[in-house]
Parts: structure tokens; C-alpha cells; sequence
């Protein structure tokens, strides 16, 4: 796990990855378990920021990652990354159709580039906003 500290305000906890990652299913399970360990029971949590490749349909790992921040009770966000690598068109058409499935139980999804910047603003808005609310 990696801490940032954000304008002296709050922190960022950035947590192990499952997604593509070329890992043995052993890592994959030990990330599991330390992600879990580390948000179940945490009050001080504001916001999760749930990251998802816009360009595929939700992966199975992205289900249990959704079911697992439901069953937590755990507020969150998708941020749906590389929207840089589609149209504008077909970046919000893939957008909303994750707000309707994959994060129907979100409080946002947003289509994020980090080559562009597209979308970073608002989320980074959002992110603040619910840390700042008073549970960090």
C-alpha cells in the first residue's frame, strides 16, 4: 500500500491492483486479503475510488470488487479509465452504461484519462469533497 498525504488535508491510501496484472493467482489472493484488511471496519474512510478500464465490459474481478464495497457499506466512485483511447461519443455511451450496471450503487462515474486529463477535474473535485465532509 502506497500513502499520499493531499494538500495537508487528507490522505490517499492507493491499494494493491487485481486488474491486469500479470500476477501469480497467489499475489492476487494476498492483495485480496490486504485490501480487505485494510477498508473493513475503517470509519474514517470518505470515498473509495473503484478504477475500471472504460474500454471493457466490467470484468469478473470487477463484480467482486463492487459486491464487496456494497456488502461494506463502503461509498465509491469509478473512475473508468483510459477514455483518452475512444471517441468522446463512445467514451460517454461506455460511461453511462456503467453508471447504469457496474455503478448503479456508486455516487459517480466518472470517464477519466491520464494521458488528457479528461475528467481527472471532477473526479479530484469529488474525491475532495467527500474528504473534507468530516469522515477522514
Amino acid at each position: 500500500m502506497n500513502f499520499f498525504r493531499v494538500d495537508d488535508a487528507f490522505y490517499l491510501a492507493d491499494l494493491p491492483g487485481y486488474g491486469y496484472a500479470k500476477v501469480p493467482e497467489t499475489m492476487r489472493q494476498e492483495w485480496e486479503s490486504l485490501a480487505e484488511a485494510y477498508l473493513v471496519g475503517r470509519e474514517q474512510i470518505a470515498l473509495c475510488v473503484f478504477l475500471v478500464d472504460l474500454r471493457h465490459e466490467p470484468q469478473p474481478g470487477d463484480l467482486t470488487m463492487r459486491a464487496f464495497l456494497d456488502a461494506s457499506g463502503l461509498p465509491y466512485v469509478i473512475a473508468a479509465t483510459k477514455a483518452d483511447k475512444m471517441g468522446r461519443g463512445e467514451s460517454e455511451r461506455r460511461r453511462r452504461a456503467l453508471a447504469t450496471g457496474l455503478g448503479n450503487t456508486s455516487q459517480g462515474v466518472f470517464a477519466v484519462s491520464s494521458e488528457t486529463k479528461a475528467g481527472v477535474p471532477e473526479l479530484w473535485k469529488t474525491v475532495r469533497a467527500s474528504a473534507l465532509a468530516g469522515r477522514v
